[in-house]
């Protein structure tokens, strides 16, 4: 990233140093989670969104949660790895045996071999991805009072069999631009554009404040 621009990663409940904390399983306890985090740091502050797939769902959700309780709206959004929030996919993931969610997660790849050869790390991690599962099948969108009035970014996979139509949608959500971008790959691009995803942050970034 560039130097001005702090890069605060968001640690959800159940992993990392909130490992002993208990998941959360819908998508309004994670965002007010979320805010809670974040609520005193949004005060005066120039600052932006960035989320993929599961987290594009969350920062659309906390955009809105963000803008309804006052908050100084952030100067960009970026959407990643997933449809517009008022499309959903039909599955249900969350409720599949064990060993065919990890089938399904394994197609999608961005996941490394060694985690499916590793049972402890499977009994860790696998409650986890279920949560997740459920909180993104659960969520049911309602129409929002008020569009977003700052812009936003669509960046996805050309190979990404979840996100491959229908993209064009997001620009429904703003009153302000939209920009999309398209890298090769599927689902987890990121893992191997994350210098180009970086540039496209810092790029629209500097539209909205100086970067050395």
């Amino acid at each position: 990233m560039n130097e001005n621009i702090e890069l605060i990663p968001i640690e959800l409940a159940g992993r990392g140093k909130r490992f002993r904390e208990p998941l959360m399983e819908n998508i309004e306890d994670v965002v007010n989670d979320i805010y809670n985090i974040i609520a005193e740091d949004l005060e005066d502050a120039t600052y932006a969104f960035y989320g993929h797939s599961m987290g594009t769902l969350l920062v659309y959700e906390l955009c809105h949660k963000v803008l309804n309780n006052g908050h100084v709206p952030p100067l960009h959004a970026f959407f990643s790895g997933r449809l517009p929030p008022h499309l959903r996919h039909n599955s249900v993931l969350h409720k599949m045996e064990d060993d065919k969610l990890l089938d399904t997660i394994w197609n999608l790849g961005g996941t490394p071999k060694g985690f499916f050869q590793d049972p402890g790390l499977i009994d860790i991690y696998l409650p986890i991805l279920r949560a997740d599962c459920k909180v993104v099948e659960t969520h049911e969108y309602k129409e929002k009072t008020s569009l977003f009035n700052f812009g936003i970014s669509i960046i996805n996979g050309e190979e990404d069999e979840l996100t491959n139509s229908k993209l064009s949608e997001w620009s429904i959500h703003t009153t302000n631009s939209t920009d999309f971008y398209w890298l090769t790959g599927g689902h987890f691009f990121i893992h191997h554009h994350y210098k180009k995803v970086t540039e496209i942050i810092n790029n629209t970034l500097s539209r909205y404040i100086v970067l050395n």
